[in-house]
């Protein structure tokens, strides 16, 4: 994968599966030095020494469902073809941080590519966690915060759909804004998107990362698992699961991901109908690959989805009760 932003996509679902609450994700351009640095870390479980030396071995993985393993070392593969480097820190209770430099020869917004999806697919996808997202180009930067998009239209009727919908224009604009920028400003310029007081971003902003003893890590995924069921906690709800394993993202599965959420707030289906994302689904070629569980029938599984794909099962099978075979196995 060349498109930095799926690389991060990749990244921050790693965290979130390892019971992280908070993730920070970091982007400096230089464009002087034509450098492009990344950073994201996390508060999650961390990993053994014994784990951390094996993480960028290809096939490497310790879940116990789908293939996975290839998520980092595809990220080391574009860092050497970039002629970067590629920092990898982690230590069990303190969380991970993944630090990479790229070269980009001058086309660092083409590699950067789509962030606006890719914050707009952990908003709707991950409500109980705070993902922070950091960009600077030159003296210019944005702050962006899931938890700050959420609380800003906590008083909507429709909350997750503002939200959504908000980061989607927002950051696209933004982001194309701070790329047009000329180099070398000697201004600094905040973006507007710091969304509330500047002192609440820097609290919001501070790491999280502390030694945990086994009891809190207990703890920690006890309170995820609540949080997660209460998001699920209408039975009558219909599930759809999206696979965002490393393959399912570089095929595609973040652009499925989003249409699913936007065709159902465009049918009112907020209350009724749920997007999830799960890990590598176990078929890298059906990829990408979703699964509909409408409460009282079978689960149906769609394979090779794309958005416009993803439109139809929503009007045919989400809300005329109707499985579309075409898709299916």
């Amino acid at each position: 994968m060349n498109d930095l932003s799926l690389h991060i996509l990749d990244l921050a679902l790693n965290s979130i599966h390892a019971n992280a609450r908070n993730v920070l994700i970091s982007i400096e351009q230089n464009t002087q030095e034509q450098l492009l640095t990344l950073v994201v870390e996390d508060n999650g479980d961390g990993m053994e020494q014994s784990v951390l030396q094996r993480a960028l071995e290809p096939g490497f993985t310790t879940k116990e469902k789908g293939l996975g393993g290839m998520g980092l070392p595809r990220l080391s593969e574009t860092v050497q073809n970039m002629q970067g480097t590629l920092l990898l820190e982690s230590e069990a209770g303190w969380g991970t941080r993944v630090k990479a430099t790229f070269h980009t020869g001058g086309r660092d917004a083409s590699f950067v590519g789509d962030m606006a999806q890719t914050m707009a697919a952990l908003l709707s996808g991950f409500p109980e966690v705070d993902v922070m997202y950091r960009h600077r180009k030159d003296r210019r930067s944005l702050l962006y915060s899931t938890a700050q998009a959420r609380w800003r239209f906590a008083g909507e009727a429709r909350p997750g759909f503002a939200a959504y919908t908000w980061t989607r224009t927002a950051l696209e604009q933004e982001l194309s804004r701070l790329q047009m920028i000329v180099s070398h400003s000697n201004a600094v310029d905040f973006s507007v998107l710091q969304l509330t007081q500047v002192r609440a971003t820097k609290i919001a902003t501070r790491r999280k990362r502390f030694m945990k003893t086994p009891a809190d890590l207990a703890a920690i995924r006890v309170a995820k698992k609540h949080l997660v069921a209460s998001r699920h906690d209408n039975m009558n709800a219909v599930r759809i699961t999206v696979g965002m394993g490393t393959c399912g993202i570089a095929a595609g599965a973040r652009a499925v991901s989003n249409a699913f959420v936007e065709e159902i707030y465009k049918a009112g289906l907020d209350e009724k109908a749920i997007v999830v994302l799960s890990g590598c689904m176990g078929d890298c070629s059906l990829e990408p690959m979703v699964t509909v569980e409408v409460p009282g029938a079978e689960k149906v599984t769609y394979v090779k989805m794309d958005p416009a794909k993803a439109a139809r099962v929503v009007a045919e099978h989400i809300v005329n009760n109707k499985v579309v075979t075409d898709y299916t196995k």
